[in-house]
């Protein structure tokens, strides 16, 4: 009596899916056949079933293994569609599906992670079981709004200054409480502008804005009973001065009796004005 083919397939398997295993028949023998229709003495194989292997020997003798393979589901996770989000703004990633261990390209090894940089982020979960899952999410991030309020300025005292927050944006508030793309501005302060662009990003500028306020004054009204003495000083200190008879000149002479006027200009351009009565005495 000839013995048989003497081989073993193994004990039935589960893998992870997606993963293949490599069944062999192992003994030498003169030709194998497989319930797959394989004539090979190994297979690789990598959906689930029973597989039969029988072996034929020099002598003609037949002997026939099985093995059931059998297979465990992958973590399952999502990090959502590809995502783009206002500059400076975070990005929260969880993998969701409970694992056993966490690995993010990154290196980060928990479930959550806060990114805040562009870039594609990978995370790989393990079961219980061994098997692996990944998935992946790319971020981009929207520019924020760029516009300019302009240096902070000084304006004359009952002036005003137009603030303009430039383009048109989807929206526009003002610490005044105004929402228009531009405000008329007369008192003195910081103000603050937050502008929303079409993708929902917002940016914010402000601008310090003062008020000039100085006193000029020419003097009191005066008598004079030689005139060949007397003289209008309109002070030092101011950039121009303009006096009523077009002298440009800090000090003018006096050579008759009557109202005297003169303009000053400060060094923030604002234009003060002042009077002086000239009366002659006898």
């Amino acid at each position: 009596v000839y013995s048989f083919p003497n081989f073993d397939l193994g004990l039935d398997t589960t893998i992870c899916s997606g993963d293949n295993i490599l069944l062999n028949a192992g003994e030498e023998g003169v030709s194998y056949f497989w319930s797959i229709g394989s004539t090979n003495k190994i297979i690789n194989v990598s959906e689930a079933g029973t597989y039969i292997a029988t072996v034929t020997d020099l002598n003609g003798c037949e002997n026939r293994d099985s093995i059931t393979l059998s297979f465990y589901s992958l973590p399952n996770f999502d990090l959502g569609p590809d995502t783009t989000i206002c500059s400076g703004d975070s990005a929260m990633l969880n993998v969701g599906e409970e694992g056993v261990s966490y690995f993010w390209s990154t290196g980060s090894t928990t479930k959550t992670i806060n990114v805040s940089e562009a870039g594609t982020y990978t995370a790989t979960v393990t079961d219980l079981n061994g098997c692996e899952s990944r998935d992946s999410m790319t971020l981009s991030f929207y520019s924020l709004p760029n516009f300019d309020l302009g240096p902070d300025t000084t304006i004359c005292s009952g002036d005003n200054k137009l603030l303009n927050a430039g383009e048109e944006w989807e929206s526009y508030s003002w610490s005044t409480g105004s929402t228009t793309k531009t405000i008329n501005v007369s008192e003195p302060g910081t103000y603050t502008v937050i502008v929303t662009d079409s993708d929902g990003c917002q940016g914010s500028e402000n601008v310090n804005i003062s008020v000039s306020v100085q006193d000029f004054d020419l003097g009191n009204d005066t008598t004079v009973f030689n005139l060949d003495s007397f003289s209008l000083d309109a002070g030092e200190g101011w950039i121009s001065y303009v006096w009523a008879n077009e002298e440009t000149t800090q000090v003018i002479t006096v050579e008759s009796g009557g109202v005297y006027y003169v303009s000053v200009t400060t060094s923030f351009g604002c234009e003060l004005s002042g009077s002086s009565t000239v009366a002659l005495g006898s």
